[in-house]
């Protein structure tokens, strides 16, 4: 920061320390991330949800940029009440003064204290503006970046936002309903079984063996009622691969969402045809999760949420384990696969102890084999059925 700029901050930091006194009405946050990945822009907009509990009151706007940071946003916070306006301007394009609280989430908070300098300096100065802002940067952002604030943190309220919070995706029942539609277009009936199945992760080692894969598959097409639906938001055409692999099986029982939207596909998770969510970790996992969090905030009984099943592996991020990722989803049956006693077995983490959920000794997505997995699934099955056959 340029000694030149040292006027205008001190002044902010005065008006920080009084915004205690003022009654708060709008908030805006500033949200300069790019997020890549899908699970991290969960995260993240989870811990944000939090402002809403401190001004409940308030008027709350996120405005993302640059714009391509707003894919994943948009998609997550839709229907958000927390978040009352979601928007993709510039800075310049932003009437400042109309906000009481503005918070930065960005790697160049000096870059946003020069634009304040610039376009509002004196009358920051003259006191004739009291812009209060502060920092969201390090409890917000990947740490391991080392994010570093220019502006203040606000007093308690860094530290809240940093807790991890449950997922939790606000779908409509016009998006519920949506879905249903969509997937009695493509030939699924009332009576059927929806098994979606999610085959893409950021990296190849996040996956099953692709034998083991198409094992499991195979297991899932011999349920009499049983339709898969995939997902293939490029379109590369992942159905003449699939029969490649399963054969004339697959005919009238693989539905493949082609080309649609983030949203669309989120909502899809949410469809009352769904009894199986299985993925590797990654972010419509994270997505399933916090669409069935909604539902049963909203009094769906435990008993009728799918099996929502994320398979884990070795984590090769500091500090980043599957407890990091799943240890706040109660809804998700996380898998990890232990040596025991010189054997592979697969454990759920909800059932290790809070020291065993810190280790990060889990082997490799590869030693899956289709038969843990069968196994694992067809108990579940065998137990919802047998309870609703009243023998269990």
């Amino acid at each position: 920061m340029t000694e030149n700029l040292r006027p205008t901050l001190d002044q902010i930091i005065r008006n920080n320390e009084i915004i205690g006194d003022v009654p708060v009405k709008k908030v805006l946050i500033l949200y300069e991330e790019d997020t890549p990945y899908l699970g991290d822009a969960c995260r993240h907009f989870g811990h944000l949800r939090l402002l809403r509990s401190h001004f409940n009151n308030a008027f709350i706007q996120l405005n993302f940029q640059p714009a391509k940071n707003c894919k994943f946003g948009l998609a997550v916070l839709k229907n958000d009440p927390c978040m009352d306006r979601l928007s993709i301007l510039e800075w310049k394009d932003i009437d400042l003064s109309q906000y009481d609280i503005i918070y930065s989430i960005s790697y160049a908070e000096d870059a946003f204290l020069q634009f304040l300098h610039d376009k509002y300096g004196d009358k920051i100065r003259n006191e004739n503006y009291k812009p209060a802002v502060f920092s969201l940067s390090k409890h917000t952002l990947d740490p391991k970046s080392q994010p570093r604030s220019i502006f203040p943190e606000h007093s308690g309220l860094g530290k809240d936002v940093g807790m991890p919070s449950p997922d939790e995706l606000y779908i409509s029942d016009e998006e519920r309903d949506w879905a249903d539609n969509w997937l009695v277009s493509k030939g699924v009936k009332k009576s059927d079984e929806l098994f979606i199945c999610c085959d893409s992760a950021s990296a190849r080692f996040k996956l099953l063996n692709i034998d083991v894969y198409f094992g499991f598959l195979k297991f899932l097409l011999e349920q009499s009622r049983g339709k898969i639906l995939l997902f293939d938001e490029r379109g590369i055409g992942k159905v003449e691969f699939y029969r490649s692999w399963l054969g004339e099986r697959v005919k009238d029982r693989l539905i493949v969402s082609e080309k649609l939207s983030l949203r669309e596909d989120i909502c899809l998770l949410g469809s009352r045809s769904t009894r199986l969510i299985f993925g590797p970790c990654t972010g419509l996992m994270h997505c399933a999760s916090g669409v069935y969090s909604h539902y049963v905030n909203r009094g769906m009984s435990v008993s009728e949420v799918p099996l929502i099943v994320t398979y884990t592996g070795i984590y090769n991020i500091h500090d980043q384990n599957a407890s990091y990722w799943w240890g706040n989803s109660p809804l998700v049956q996380c898998l990890l696969l232990k040596d025991i006693d010189g054997k592979k077995r697969m454990r759920l983490l909800s059932e290790l102890s809070a020291q065993e959920r810190k280790l990060n000794d889990s082997l490799p997505c590869s030693e899956y084999t289709t038969q843990m997995l069968v196994n694992f699934v067809s108990s579940f099955f065998s137990r919802i059925r047998n309870e609703k056959c009243g023998y269990y």
